[in-house]
């Protein structure tokens, strides 16, 4: 869209990376709109469909059973991803979901007020919890810039633990208001072991 702003400069400092986050979702999924909802669009159809079928696969590979996890889920936007976590067999009072955006956050909370919905300003704000699995769904396509992306995947190996699993969902590239770039998450998670890794089309 025309009132997008162009993608910031690689070395953006991770301040000033994640205000421009939230001013690209200002733009892309204004308060009060519902942009991604799969009833309205087949690629959101598809994605929400095979997040769910890998997320069953993956959560099959835990060694805890589902109702006893504790779950962060990163970048929850307005909700959708936990509530299918929810739908998983996860506690909602087991489950922590946090976001930039005040809004995204409200409608989440309105939807289902059971879960743990936590703004977080910036990096310093991250839950100090260690949890049994993180989740990051399309979080890391939308975050310009190596030293951000490094620093959020250094977020999430903490919030994960020595023993805790971590959940990648995500495009295999960078969105356009990001860079563009290729993403391969084993870099930012070199010292963890690799349990699974399916790469799929977006469209069947």
């Amino acid at each position: 869209a025309a009132d997008i702003p162009p993608p910031p400069s690689p070395d953006l400092p991770v301040h000033d990376a994640l205000a421009y986050v939230k001013q690209v979702y200002a733009q892309i999924e204004p308060d009060g709109q519902d942009t991604w909802n799969p009833v309205a669009d087949d690629v959101e159809m598809w994605h929400r469909t095979r997040l769910l079928r890998e997320a069953c696969r993956l959560l099959r590979l835990h060694p805890k059973p589902v109702h006893t996890l504790r779950v962060l889920d990163v970048g929850c936007g307005v909700g959708r991803s936990a509530r299918m976590l929810v739908d998983l067999g996860v506690q909602p009072g087991n489950l922590v979901a946090i976001d930039l955006r005040p809004a995204a956050l409200a409608t989440a909370r309105a939807n289902n007020p059971a879960i743990d919905w936590r703004l977080v300003t910036g990096l310093d704000d991250w839950p100090d919890e260690t949890f049994d699995l993180v989740v990051q769904c399309t979080v890391f396509s939308s975050l310009p810039g190596e030293e951000l992306r490094r620093a959020t995947a250094d977020r999430i190996r903490r919030a994960a633990g020595p023993n805790g699993h971590i959940l990648w969902w995500d495009s295999h590239t960078a969105n356009a208001f990001a860079g563009g770039d290729v993403l391969d998450p084993r870099p930012l998670f070199s010292d963890r072991k690799l349990l699974s890794c399916e790469r799929l089309p977006m469209l069947p």
